[in-house]
Parts: C-alpha cells; structure tokens; sequence
C-alpha cells in the first residue's frame, strides 16, 4: 500500500492517454519535461497579463477615436462658420 501511495503522489508526465513516473524517465526526458512545465508557466503568465491589459488597450483606442472624432468636428464646424459669411 505504500508503494501505491508513493507513486500516486509521484511527479509525472501525461503524454496522450499514457502516464509516465518520474523514476521512470532518463535524465533526458526529466529535462525536457522540466522544459515543459516552465513554458507552459510562463505562457500561462503571459495570457494572464494580456487579458489584463486588453481592456486598458480598449479604453485608450477609443479614447484617441473619440479625441480625433471631436477635433474632427471642431475643423468642420469652423471651416463651415469660415465659409458661410464668404458667401
């Protein structure tokens, strides 16, 4: 039963429907694993970040969409005033 116990709470690699135990891998393999679990980590990390910096992006595109918009409007609507006493 200790043996069972053991290797339940023993590290391991899930490669398709196959369980591989750490003391079962070469070093090779323990490297590359140790790899794996770091890069997808970090990805992790990263999707993490993005998802909080998404709605700050969002906010300050359409802010510049809304500034250019409204200077838009103040250029027409003084090329209008300029042109209507020209008449």
């Amino acid at each position: 039963m200790d043996n069972n116990k053991k290797t339940k709470n023993e590290p391991k690699a899930i490669i398709g429907d196959k369980e591989i135990l750490k003391s079962e891998m070469t070093a090779e393999q323990i490297n590359f694993m140790s790899h794996v679990e770091s890069l997808k980590n970090k990805i992790a990390k990263l999707e993490y970040e993005v998802n909080e910096l998404l709605p700050s992006l969002r906010f300050y595109e359409q802010s510049f969409i809304e500034s250019t918009k409204e200077k838009a409007d103040k250029v027409l609507e003084d090329k209008s005033e300029n042109t209507e006493g020209g008449k």
